[in-house]
């Protein structure tokens, strides 16, 4: 019987243990469900859900926007540059010039500004994909990167 009585008070011990867990679990919970001063939780995870689905079309929105933008830039002249040289011997300096405007494909426009004693003449050449339907000069080539033919 002392044997039945020892067991009887090992799983009275185990029923306190259990239920002191379960109420402080409960309590827990409760509050957890009752909220912080803003509402419960349901109404917190409404709101969290609300919030994500306007980031999300926000983002959608930057996407678009930044598709955009680089269409856009695709046309600009990415890669601006300029070569001055001497055109003729005996002019005293650098005074002509060729300026390469392409965007990141290679198309676009070179200018060339040649310069002599007497007179300067300017000259504008289209660009495709680093090649013009015009002859190029060695500087207008060499402007160019050296990828376009006449």
């Amino acid at each position: 019987m002392s044997t039945l009585l020892g067991v009887d008070a090992v799983l009275a011990l185990l029923l306190l243990a259990v239920a002191w867990s379960h109420l402080a679990t409960r309590s827990r919970f409760r509050r957890l469900l009752r909220g912080a001063g803003e509402g419960n939780l349901e109404q917190l995870l409404v709101a969290q859900q609300a919030q994500l689905e306007t980031i999300g079309r926000e983002l959608a929105d930057l996407k678009q926007a930044h598709a955009d933008l680089s269409r856009r830039v695709d046309g600009c002249v990415v890669r601006p540059r300029i070569l001055r040289f001497n055109a003729f011997q005996g002019t005293g300096s650098d005074l002509s010039f060729a300026i390469a405007l392409t965007d990141a494909g290679g198309s676009g426009a070179v200018l060339s500004s040649i310069y002599g004693r007497d007179e300067c003449r300017m000259y504008a050449k289209p660009v495709e994909r680093g090649r013009s339907t015009y002859t190029l000069s060695e500087e207008e080539r060499q402007v160019l990167g050296g990828g376009a033919a006449d």
